[in-house]
């Protein structure tokens, strides 16, 4: 008679590693997988008939495997016999990025010889992102700080060099014996230089220091075809067409219709400087569910992949002379509203969607 003894704890550890919610994965010697349980399912999107017998290449990213990851991982395991917690990405079904926490060992057979590799990827994405806007909260928070002081410092003599600009500028109008064109000029060029700074100064305070939001009932559509009507003319020094579609019997929102305009404001500026003054502004109106979006799309030539992470960063900018806050104000008023500020490529040109919740 067969000894079944150890069969109920084969069924059990089966079954656990079968319903584990990390993904628990073996790999053949040529990298290929071999088994796939229901936490690799729910973690990676594949199914488990269409992923056995794929190369485990098929959830690394391109530079991952260009950078010889994978060789690496297998250094360390021949070394050492297995590698914990190591911290890397991998690719869902869907192309999402997933951060994960990789433990990986040796499997042998009882001769000594080589089986394969048991992994375990733990899903730390939620984590990471926490940790991310941890750090990014407390480097805001020292540029907030320092931002403060430096316009504090530098506010008052703005406004006394503009006054004293102002009173020179009026002697020299004034003047009926000499030729004060070149002098003229270069105030022009002071005050043009003062203005910036002005402009930079409100800008920095802006976002060191949000003002609140005076809510009121907001009609989109009206707030909208007031929108397109200044941004036509506006855009009419370049060639530059602003089409409207809006959603019917759009319901009303609770919002700061002056920081709104801001906002639509400052996306236009960015999609002209975009497009060079020339191309197409698009914008919609529609409802998802708890919100209503405001999508502007251009058809620029959109924005590069490697920036689309980083355009909403304070002081980031791609322009001369920018200073790298309108964005970040303006999804910082969108969050204020608790709403969002998002941003894709569109093929062509760049969508952002300002998102409002009803």
């Amino acid at each position: 008679m067969a000894d079944t003894t150890d069969a109920p704890d084969e069924r059990l550890l089966a079954n656990v590693l079968r319903d584990s919610a990390d993904a628990i994965i073996f790999l053949d010697n040529e990298r290929r997988i071999r088994t796939w349980n229901r936490g690799a399912e729910a973690m990676y999107g594949y199914r488990t008939e269409e992923i056995l017998g794929q190369s485990i290449e098929k959830l690394v990213p391109r530079e991952l495997l260009q950078d010889g990851e994978l060789q690496r991982i297998d250094e360390l395991i021949d070394r050492d016999g297995l590698l914990w917690h190591y911290k890397t990405e991998r690719l869902a079904k869907d192309g999402r990025r997933i951060f994960v926490d990789l433990s990986c060992s040796s499997v042998r057979d009882e001769e000594g010889e080589l089986l394969g590799r048991s992994v375990i990827h733990r899903d730390i994405t939620e984590q990471r992102r926490l940790e991310r806007e941890l750090i990014q909260s407390e480097k805001l928070s020292a540029i907030g700080k320092l931002s403060a002081h430096v316009v504090h410092e530098i506010r008052n003599p703005l406004a006394s060099i503009r006054l004293n600009l102002e009173l020179l500028q009026d002697e020299l109008n004034s003047g009926v014996e000499a030729d004060f064109d070149e002098a003229k000029t270069l105030l022009r060029a002071v005050q043009a230089e003062v203005e910036v700074l002005s402009s930079f100064t409100t800008e920095v305070l802006q976002f060191t220091r949000p003002g609140v939001l005076n809510r009121t009932e907001v009609d989109l559509h009206e707030l909208l075809a007031e929108a397109v009507g200044q941004l036509r003319e506006d855009m009419h020094r370049g060639a530059v067409l602003v089409s409207a579609k809006f959603e019917p019997d759009a319901p009303a929102v609770l919002a700061d219709p002056v920081k709104l305009r801001q906002v639509i404001s400052h996306l236009a500026r960015n999609a002209f400087d975009a497009m060079n003054g020339q191309g197409r502004l698009d914008l919609k109106l529609r409802r998802n569910k708890d919100f209503m979006e405001i999508e502007m799309h251009d058809s620029g030539p959109g924005i590069a992949e490697e920036l689309l992470p980083k355009i909403f960063d304070p002081f980031f900018t791609t322009k001369a002379g920018g200073t790298g806050l309108g964005l970040a104000i303006s999804r910082q008023i969108l969050r204020e509203h608790g709403g969002g500020l998002e941003v894709r490529n569109a093929s062509p040109g760049a969508a952002f969607t300002l998102r409002l919740p009803l």
